[in-house]
């Protein structure tokens, strides 16, 4: 299956840019990186690296999830089959979800049917010829159409215990994300109601916890992060750009040097340098 964990989804790109498109003065870009700045000012044009590089790792794992759903018929058991299907659906719900965010305008009932999202591809790409197939954009409303209806058949076909991978609770918390950027708050309501009432999940004893632990009581799926794949301190790792540089309120320690400062807490550390209130 695709590697989630790569700094391109969310290694670091995932959880990184969406914090520098906020709104203005949530976080301060402090850093050189030119495809950085300008996403964090607004002016993203096409050959932004990291743009770039989000668009083809996420489509990656989008063609990795659809070759397993092609090879399916080849799953001997039914269990393993449903199982293999619902991780594949989840993966590819999630990643349209992260692709129409960042790449077409923010879903908006009356516009949605109209507003050009992402290019949808169902269909495995093998060669190089069927790589180079020009597939038009569609809808942010067919986006987020395919979205959900991978999201409710993982859904349905996760098991409730899977290991460190994705599970039935944390395809219907996706699924309530999902509406709830939608404006759903009837159906986030009742997924999110749902799973804190029969996950069996719990609250972390405090918020540092979940930041410096894995796979803690409150996590409902977690990408496995370590060293080797996202080397905190080197240029795409997170530490990098989310430690602290000395500007932390009294009480937090202060990290190593970063690109960028979020105005009111560092958000995570995989070595667990610093901590978060």
């Amino acid at each position: 299956m695709p590697e989630l964990d790569n700094s391109n989804l969310y290694g670091t790109n995932l959880i990184l840019v969406p914090e520098l498109m906020a709104a203005d003065n949530y976080i301060t870009f402090q850093g050189t990186f030119a495809n950085l700045r300008d996403i964090s000012r607004r002016l993203t044009k096409v050959d932004n690296t990291t743009a770039e590089g989000i668009w083809r790792e996420a489509y990656q794992a989008i063609n990795q999830a659809n070759l397993v759903l092609d090879a399916l018929p080849v799953v001997t058991s039914a269990t393993s089959k449903a199982t293999f299907e619902g991780e594949a659906r989840f993966i590819r719900g999630d990643m349209y979800f992260e692709l129409v965010r960042l790449f077409a305008k923010q879903y908006n009932a009356t516009t949605a049917q109209s507003d050009l999202g992402v290019p949808i591809n169902l269909t495995p790409v093998r060669t190089v010829e069927e790589a180079n197939r020009k597939v038009a954009r569609s809808t942010v409303a067919q986006v987020y159409a395919q979205v959900i209806d991978d999201l409710t058949k993982a859904v349905a076909l996760l098991p409730k215990t899977n290991g460190t991978r994705a599970t039935r609770d944390a395809a219907k918390a996706l699924l309530a994300r999902v509406y709830l950027q939608q404006s759903n708050f009837a159906q986030a309501l009742t997924l999110s109601d749902d799973v804190i009432k029969t996950s069996g999940r719990s609250l972390a004893p405090t918020v540092g916890a979940v930041f410096t632990g894995r796979n803690t009581s409150e996590s409902l799926f977690e990408i496995q992060q370590n060293d080797q794949n996202n080397a905190g301190t080197a240029n795409a790792g997170l530490a990098t750009h989310f430690a602290s540089i000395g500007q932390a309120r009294p009480g937090r320690r202060t990290g190593r040097c970063a690109f960028c400062q979020p105005v009111w807490a560092e958000r995570c550390s995989w070595d667990g340098s610093t901590t978060l209130q």
